[in-house]
């Protein structure tokens, strides 16, 4: 018996042709096709907004820690080193009295890690990261500070940000 008779016997059996012919196979693709786009394309759109939240939660957590440093710092001091109506400067000393003490911390740009540092005695750190164009204006009691965040996830997502705060107002 032979191989092509040994089908025509079964298709004969089964009532249909065995296999597939092309019409069949091109259909079956571009149903394949079209769901492995769909899946692709849903798989990007996850992840660019997954993306997208971590970068906007990551400028959140750096406004905030920028903000909640130098707002108490500066309600909390008597005194400043920045001089009423001078020009901006990127670097500015606070300083309050902690049971009768002076105690004095100064802000600074770390322009080679974009960090805002708080330098106060025998501590250093960063107290926000992706700062940079930091400026402290005085004008009489008013501290004027302003800066850009730019998230450390995606460079794409920055905020400007101003606070006017009163020297000694907390």
């Amino acid at each position: 018996m032979t191989r092509s008779s040994t089908k025509r016997r079964i298709a004969g059996k089964l009532g249909r042709q065995v296999g597939f012919n092309l019409l069949e196979l091109t259909v079956s693709l571009a149903i394949i096709s079209s769901l492995g786009a769909f899946f692709v394309n849903s798989n990007y759109v996850l992840f660019r907004t997954a993306n997208v939240t971590n970068a906007r939660a990551d400028l959140a957590t750096e406004i905030t820690k920028s903000t909640r440093w130098l707002i108490r710092d500066v309600h909390r001091a008597l005194t400043s080193d920045l001089v009423d109506s001078a020009p901006a400067t990127n670097i500015a000393d606070f300083t309050w009295n902690i049971s009768g003490v002076p105690n004095t911390c100064s802000y600074d740009l770390n322009t080679g890690t974009n960090q805002l540092r708080r330098t106060c005695p025998g501590d250093t750190f960063a107290a926000a990261n992706g700062i940079s164009n930091l400026q402290f204006v005085r004008s009489g009691d008013l501290i004027t500070v302003s800066y850009t965040v730019t998230s450390t996830v995606d460079p794409s997502f920055s905020e400007d940000i101003e606070m006017n705060m009163a020297l000694g107002g907390g």
